[in-house]
């Protein structure tokens, strides 16, 4: 009995050193009436000898079957009947017929074996059932969003657009005006150059009245 006590007292110790729990809370999403999945993400070289749900109650408690037979279900609580199958590759638990008081937290005990130890892995879930009205609200929520979110950018851009191109007609205007100014100037003292060109000296300016005395005259008057 002693040696009996003493085996048990060190297997006791040796499952509880290897005992480890895996606290991250993976959200799950069902529709009323559907089905949701549990992924467990056993490992191939994890070889496992039973697992148990728990929710607000008992759930269910899995044992695999030998030489890739099908697993072992028994459903430890009678609002789970005939609604959890449970896939024999990866033992992951699925939850058919939703409810709406099958919203809550889950938790996966996994116990897996090696020649040197026991270890028990806890998962956890928190799953939430939906009405399907709900469900299609949600979706067309996100959907307006995202049309709004495309109206908006599509606003911004036609506006961005629009500056562009008023802003390049201006540039253009503002080219044509400066050339329109270059070119008149240019033009009107080219006119200016052209008229005095064809001015003709003037016929009224007389010869002065030295140059109208015969020659051999003098310039100078007597006067008696």
């Amino acid at each position: 009995m002693k040696k009996s006590n003493g085996c048990n007292f060190l297997f006791m110790s040796l499952d509880m050193e290897a005992a480890g729990s895996d606290t991250d809370i993976l959200m799950l999403n069902g529709i009323l009436g559907e089905s949701v999945t549990f992924p467990l993400n056993i490992q191939e070289s994890q070889e496992v000898t039973s697992i148990a749900w728990n929710s607000k109650t008992s759930v269910a408690f899995v044992v695999p079957g030998n030489s890739g037979a099908e697993p072992t279900v028994s459903i430890t609580h009678q609002n789970y009947h005939e609604r959890i199958n449970v896939s024999g590759q990866n033992y992951n638990l699925e939850l058919r017929n939703l409810r709406m008081e099958d919203s809550g937290i889950y938790k996966a005990d996994i116990n897996t074996k090696t020649p040197e130890k026991f270890t028990t892995t806890t998962r956890c879930y928190n799953l939430q059932v939906y009405h399907i009205a709900l469900g299609l609200h949600a979706r067309r929520t996100g959907l307006l969003s995202g049309l709004a979110v495309l109206a908006l950018l599509i606003i911004i851009l036609s506006s961005v657009l629009l500056f562009l191109l008023c802003k390049r007609r201006q540039d253009a205007a503002s080219k044509r005006t400066v050339y329109a100014y270059i070119t008149a100037s240019r033009d009107t003292q080219r006119a200016e150059s052209r008229i005095y060109d064809e001015i003709p000296p003037s016929k009224s300016e007389k010869p002065s009245t030295q140059d109208s005395k015969p020659p051999g005259t003098s310039s100078y008057e007597i006067v008696i």
